[in-house]
């Protein structure tokens, strides 16, 4: 009793990979190995360089905006409808220059998911699930290795950026000194030149971080979709179906070759033994080279119609012998010599075949 339960535990103890399958199925629902942190990283990095590429035309076009507001705010009156207008047209340049930014962060996110994920396309995980509801179940999760994982993360995430921007902050002491002699006009460039290496350092950190969690998250999703043995048979049948049934077609399929084949030996054949409707066994003799009668077919049903009208069709003698045809056809397999108890029988059948043939 002890080895059964043993062996149920060994089947159901999940210890295989996942097959691409399983795989897909869980893709379909929405279940995709994906780190945000990553995505996070990347969106950020993108914008950084975009910023870097367009901020000399940024920064001009920005000192235009603020030219023609000061200019429209001397010039026009104070009104509703005035306000109004240079509302729509501070909004529509902001939107100008945000334009770049956005498409550049939607398509470095679009981009980064789909490199981690491939192309999902699932409602599932929009739908409703009151499951998550279970409080039970919801205690468990904040319990969980994922939840663990990520406090640890985040720890170590605060710790790390604390410590690199004093250690930069530190190193470029001078260079904020040095902003006291610095001239009004190289001031801006500087600073900003500053900002974004500062920015860079602290968006390296957190690129190294999202790999790790990269990592972790497949590390998770593979662990999480492991299958036990007993899964692996369940989805084997489902695909591929039950090999016993498998098998059994198979059979089935070479038997209904054999019958076809041996439909062909009755063209040859010595004489057909019929029930005479129900069955029909077919016998084959070449007192040189074969050491009793052999079956090369035996039918039953509507095929007993067919093989009579092959034999009639090729001057094949019919013997209607119903207890000799019964005795054959469940005894004497296709293919093999008949037995010797059928001798007597037989050989009166063979020698009354070859008497009409000499008579003839």
């Amino acid at each position: 009793m002890l080895s059964i339960l043993a062996g149920g535990d060994v089947m159901s103890e999940k210890t295989e990979k996942a097959t691409p399958y399983k795989l897909q199925k869980a893709k379909e629902q929405g279940q995709v190995s994906k780190s945000t942190e990553l995505n996070t990283c990347v969106f950020m990095l993108v914008l950084l360089a975009v910023s870097v590429a367009l901020w000399p035309s940024f920064l001009i076009q920005i000192k235009e905006l603020l030219t023609h507001l000061l200019y429209l705010n001397a010039r026009l009156p104070f009104s509703v409808d005035t306000m109004g207008q240079m509302q729509q047209f501070l909004l529509s340049k902001i939107t100008f220059l945000w334009l770049p930014f956005a498409l550049a962060g939607m398509l470095s996110i679009a981009l980064t998911t789909i490199v981690q994920t491939g192309f999902v396309w699932s409602a599932k995980p929009l739908q409703p699930d009151f499951k998550r509801l279970d409080l039970a179940k919801g205690f468990k999760r904040l319990f969980s290795s994922k939840l663990l994982f990520d406090a640890c993360k985040n720890g170590i995430k605060l710790t790390l950026v604390i410590l690199l921007l004093s250690i930069s902050i530190r190193h470029e002491l001078p260079t904020f000194l040095g902003f006291i002699s610095t001239a009004p006009a190289n001031f801006t460039t500087l600073l900003m030149a500053l900002l974004f290496k500062l920015i860079l350092q602290l968006l390296v950190l957190l690129l190294a971080l999202a790999i790790i969690d990269k990592l972790y998250t497949r590390w998770k999703y593979a662990k999480d979709n492991r299958m036990s043995k007993q899964e692996l048979k369940d989805e084997y049948r489902q695909r591929e179906g039950d090999p016993q049934i498998k098998a059994k077609i198979k059979q089935l399929q070479q038997q209904q070759l054999q019958k076809t084949a041996s439909l062909e030996q009755v063209k040859t054949a010595d004489v057909v033994i019929t029930n005479p409707t129900h069955l029909a066994v077919v016998l084959k003799y070449d007192r040189a080279l074969m050491p009793a009668p052999k079956v090369v077919c035996k039918v039953q049903g509507e095929l007993v119609k067919h093989v009579k009208l092959l034999a009639t069709r090729h001057q094949i003698p019919i013997i209607e012998n119903k207890l000799f045809a019964r005795a054959l056809f469940a005894t004497v397999d296709l293919n093999q010599w008949i037995s010797r108890e059928h001798f007597p029988i037989a050989a009166v059948i063979f020698r009354e075949i070859y008497r009409q043939k000499v008579v003839n």
